[in-house]
């Protein structure tokens, strides 16, 4: 016979905080971004990123985080950040002005897996308090009736002259600094010469201040109201003339908005409401073509950019001269949540969107990350595009398959490059491909050539030599204009078409097939 039901629930054993904690994030630079944007959702207009102690055995290391924004009442520490569900996003997507770039409440998870203690220190309403974790506390405890709401922190009022003593800073009339201390990761190491004789990697500094450049994307965001500071105690880099040599100062936006000099790209956009897809390809500083179609084939997707640019051997020494690192180290196609970056997407060795797979299924018909380079925009104030909680990418779901991969229709099981990005990729892959012939250089201009020329002496875009001339260009281009745009002719809606490669088109009823309205630019296609 059957009993009556009865209520069961969960529990929530102490170790749960290591699997939502310090094992949840594996990458430091992320934890630290993570944290960084929590200023940013907090209204601040400057984070500082400092690191002290590291060559010093007898201290210990810390990391602080100081930003100058609304900081955290005692119902905010005690009611949000200690609930580890909490998340502002999802109650509201935005506020301080601000589109929300946190989300799951992954800042406090970074602080675990950057250092064993915590302490954070905030002032909000001329109320100050001082929130303090051991998260070692919380581990090893085998005990399986232990929860993790039984191990005590502590939560105490303090002042303006307590808060500068340890960690000195002024807290002024807002904001907060978390000190995260005896850091799990060495962030220095051994001098093989002696074994005391400890030497900061410099290389790891190098990757998160490019980690922090690439952060905002200005076209989404704007940068100039939220500025990130590095410091790091042991460099001394005050007389170091080089941006790019310095760690220590103020992280300018690396992540390019537009670059300054020409090449061919293409941007795609689908509009605010979603009807639409307006499409645009440039080669240097012309216009090729600019169309807009219904958007038919993706409906999910609204309010999405894509931006990819092809580097030809001139434009990678272009690339290197203007932002200071090879293309092919500073990666290739990223993408941005409501004006951040979501990691890994872009990184270098990193083919989340398939590009490399497939380029080495034929590489003289298929551009490759070395290729492009580019971004994808989305502003999403839906929460359509999920992001996984150890911030290693969005999930799989029906927007990201429309934007990157969409299932055949022969079956759910497989899947085709024929996503929002793989649309726009082939238009700009068939232009440089078979109309520009890849915009090959002669023999003997190698890149290493160009980009000794381009990097240490005086150099105009005149002085470009290709393989193929001006009129087989353009001749290329016209002949193939139509397949370069990938048009369905039921859903375009307006066509334009530089006016050059109109008059070299040679089957000129293809013109009238279209039945559309054709615009012309005046400009001419340079060699």
């Amino acid at each position: 016979m059957s009993t009556n039901w009865e209520d069961v629930y969960f529990l929530s054993h102490v170790n749960i905080k290591n699997i939502i904690g310090k094992e949840l994030i594996n990458d430091d630079n992320v934890a630290v971004m993570e944290l960084v944007k929590n200023s940013y959702d907090a209204g601040a207009k400057n984070v500082t990123v400092e690191f002290r102690n590291l060559k010093k055995e007898q201290k210990v290391h810390e990391l602080l985080i100081v930003d100058d924004g609304n900081g955290m009442s005692e119902e905010d520490i005690l009611h949000k950040w200690l609930n580890l569900a909490y998340s502002i996003k999802r109650v509201q997507n935005a506020q301080n002005n601000r589109l929300q770039a946190g989300n799951k409440g992954i800042g406090r998870f970074s602080c675990d897996r950057l250092g064993k203690k915590l302490d954070i220190y905030t002032k909000k309403d001329s109320e100050i308090y001082q929130l303090q974790i051991n998260w070692e506390d919380f581990e090893n405890i085998t005990d399986y009736n232990v929860q993790i709401n039984q191990i005590p922190m502590k939560l105490r009022k303090t002042t303006a002259d307590e808060v500068k003593k340890e960690t000195g800073y002024e807290i002024g009339d807002k904001g907060t600094i978390v000190k995260i201390s005896d850091l799990r990761v060495q962030w220095v190491q051994l001098d093989g010469n002696s074994l005391f004789n400890e030497i900061l990697n410099y290389q790891k500094f190098v990757s998160l201040k490019s980690t922090l450049e690439k952060l905002i994307n200005k076209s989404q965001v704007e940068s100039d109201d939220f500025k990130i500071f590095l410091k790091v105690d042991e460099i001394d880099d005050e007389n170091e003339t080089s941006y790019n040599k310095q760690i220590n100062g103020e992280i300018k936006n690396k992540f390019f908005e537009k670059l300054d000099f020409n090449t061919t790209y293409i941007q795609s956009a689908i509009s605010d409401d979603g009807q639409y897809i307006i499409t645009k390809l440039k080669d240097k500083d012309k216009v090729i073509f600019k169309t807009i179609e219904r958007n038919i084939e993706f409906p999910e997707l609204k309010n999405v950019k894509i931006i990819l640019m092809h580097l030809n051997p001139y434009g990678k020494a272009y690339f290197k001269k203007q932002m200071g690192v090879r293309s092919v180290d500073f990666g290739s196609v990223y993408l941005f949540i409501n004006g951040f970056r979501i990691p890994p997407y872009g990184e270098i060795d990193n083919d989340s969107f398939g590009i490399e797979m497939r380029k080495g299924q034929g590489q003289r018909r298929y551009l490759g990350g070395r290729d492009i380079i580019g971004r994808i925009e989305i502003e999403d104030r839906e929460n359509q595009f999920k992001i996984i909680s150890s911030r290693e990418g969005i999930e799989e779901n029906e927007s990201f398959k429309q934007l990157v991969h969409k299932s055949t229709k022969s079956s759910v099981r497989q899947t085709k490059n024929n996503g929002f990005f793989y649309k726009t990729l082939k238009k700009l892959e068939k232009y440089v491909v078979e109309g520009l012939k890849w915009d090959s250089v002669p023999k003997g201009h190698s890149e290493t050539l160009i980009d000794f020329f381009i990097n240490q002496n005086d150099w105009n875009e005149n002085q470009e030599k290709y393989v193929l001339d001006r009129e087989k260009k353009l001749n290329n281009v016209s002949k193939n204009i139509f397949p370069f745009m990938g048009l369905d002719s039921k859903n375009i809606m307006d066509l334009d078409i530089n006016k050059e490669v109109l008059s070299y088109l040679i089957e000129d009823d293809k013109l009238y097939q279209t039945q559309l309205t054709i615009h012309s630019y005046n400009h001419p296609i340079s060699n």
